[in-house]
């Protein structure tokens, strides 16, 4: 069985988009939508325009958020981590992917950008995949008070080897 931790990975990696969350000059949180280039065990790139507000708030405050969201298999991730933005065309090229075109002319393009969030800590809400067994299994709860469908939540510990089971989400409802 995978660990926790690439658990974490499995579905950063499948997801591709995700919401990275930074501070606002204002102090306000920013969320804007970006494709992720997971670096397992060791980072999170996403390519980037340099004149973005993004580089502004990292520079200003480097802590991100990042949450990654897989409905069908019903897994949420939501990564905390340093984020650090710098132009490197070399790195750029390694990560570089043909959707990239649309926005930039190629990795040695001059507004090309990569951020690099090195994960702090991760916490994922892993629950039933389907649909059905997710409504058979709340109205089974509410019928009998016996059933009770959880959803595994825990706190990775990112760049360690340990697992901090935070708590147990009861996803049925109870009288």
């Amino acid at each position: 069985m995978a660990s926790s931790l690439d658990r974490v990975w499995e579905i950063a990696e499948q997801v591709g988009i995700c919401m990275l969350t930074s501070r606002s000059a204002d102090g306000g949180l920013r969320a804007r939508p970006l494709q992720a280039r997971p670096q397992r065990k060791n980072c999170i790139c996403f390519v980037t325009h340099f004149r973005s507000a993004k580089e502004d708030e990292i520079e200003a405050d480097p802590n991100v958020g990042l949450t990654f969201v897989d409905v069908k298999a019903n897994a949420y991730v939501s990564i905390t981590g340093q984020a650090l933005v710098f132009r490197d065309s070399e790195r750029a090229e390694q990560l570089w992917r043909a959707t990239d075109t649309m926005w930039w002319e190629g990795p040695k393009d001059p507004n090309a950008r990569i951020i690099r969030v090195e994960p702090m800590f991760a916490e994922m809400w892993d629950g039933p995949a389907m649909k059905a067994v997710e409504v058979f299994e709340f109205f089974k709860a509410r019928l009998t008070v016996k059933s009770r469908l959880w959803a595994r939540i825990e706190r990775v510990l990112c760049g360690s080897t340990g697992v901090e089971p935070i708590a147990r989400h009861l996803a049925g409802m109870s009288k």
